[in-house]
C-alpha cells in the first residue's frame, strides 16, 4: 500500500508539469516572435522644402510657389516637375495616383532622363546646401545623417542606401486633409538615403496613401 500511495503521489506532481509544459509550447507556436513595433507617425516636416510643402494636393501647389516648370511622365508618376540649381543640384516632385514625394539629386547622380530633355526649371536659390523641413540635404555625411533621423530601418546594400520607415493612420473628420465622406487611409512614409563619396547623393521622401477597411468589413 505504501508503494502505491507513492506511486500516486508522483504522478500527481508530474501531471501539472507536463500541463504547463504544453501550455507553454502552445503560445510559443501560436504567438510566434513578438511583432515588430509600428513605424512612428511621419514627421510633416520631411515634405517642407524650398518654402514650399508636398502633400495631397499635388504639383499645382509647388509651381505656385516655385514657378512653372514642364509636367512630364517619369517611371510610375503621371506628372512630375523638376528644378536645377546653379551647382547642378536638382529637387524633383512627383505625384502618383496614391501618393506623393520629392527627391533632392547632387550633381554626381543627377536624374539623367530629365536632364537629357531639358526639362529641369532653373533654380537660383536651389543648391546643396538646400535642406528640407528636418535639415537633410545632399551632400550630407552619414552622421549627420544619424543625428537627424537616427538609425535606420533597412539598408539597401545593393545601392548603399539607408531606409527609414513612418507610417499614419487618419479617421475621418480628425483631419482636414480628408473629406468627411472619406474612409479612414493609411498613409506610409519611406525616406531612401543613398550615399557615395563620403556624403548623401539622393534623398527620396515618399509618402503612399490607402484606404483600411473598416473592421467589420474584414474577411472573416
Amino acid at each position: 500500500m505504501k508503494l502505491g500511495a507513492a506511486m500516486l503521489l508522483l504522478c500527481a506532481l508530474i501531471a501539472p508539469a507536463r500541463g504547463a509544459s504544453a501550455s507553454g509550447q502552445g503560445s510559443e507556436s501560436g504567438g510566434g516572435t513578438p511583432p515588430a513595433a509600428a513605424h512612428p507617425p511621419p514627421d510633416p516636416r520631411l515634405f517642407s522644402i524650398l518654402g514650399v510643402t508636398m502633400g495631397r494636393a499635388g504639383l499645382d501647389p509647388v509651381m505656385a510657389k516655385l514657378g512653372e516648370a514642364t509636367v512630364v511622365m517619369r517611371r510610375d508618376a503621371p506628372r512630375s516637375i523638376c528644378y536645377v540649381g546653379s551647382d547642378q543640384t536638382f529637387v524633383v516632385f512627383e505625384e502618383t495616383t496614391t501618393g506623393w514625394g520629392y527627391t533632392m539629386y547632387s550633381m554626381k547622380t543627377p536624374p539623367l532622363d530629365l536632364l537629357n530633355a531639358n526639362d529641369c526649371k532653373p533654380l537660383f536659390r536651389l543648391n546643396a546646401a538646400t535642406s528640407n523641413g528636418v535639415g537633410l540635404h545632399v551632400g550630407q555625411p552619414l552622421g549627420e545623417v544619424k543625428e537627424v533621423l537616427g538609425p535606420p530601418h533597412a539598408a539597401e546594400r545593393q545601392r548603399s542606401s539607408w531606409v527609414y520607415a513612418a507610417q499614419e493612420s487618419i479617421a475621418p473628420g480628425s483631419d482636414p486633409r480628408l473629406p468627411p465622406e472619406a474612409t479612414r487611409v493609411e498613409v506610409r512614409t519611406k525616406i531612401s538615403i543613398r550615399f557615395k563619396h563620403g556624403g548623401a547623393t539622393r534623398i527620396a521622401v515618399f509618402a503612399v496613401e490607402s484606404p483600411v477597411a473598416p473592421a467589420g468589413d474584414a474577411p472573416r
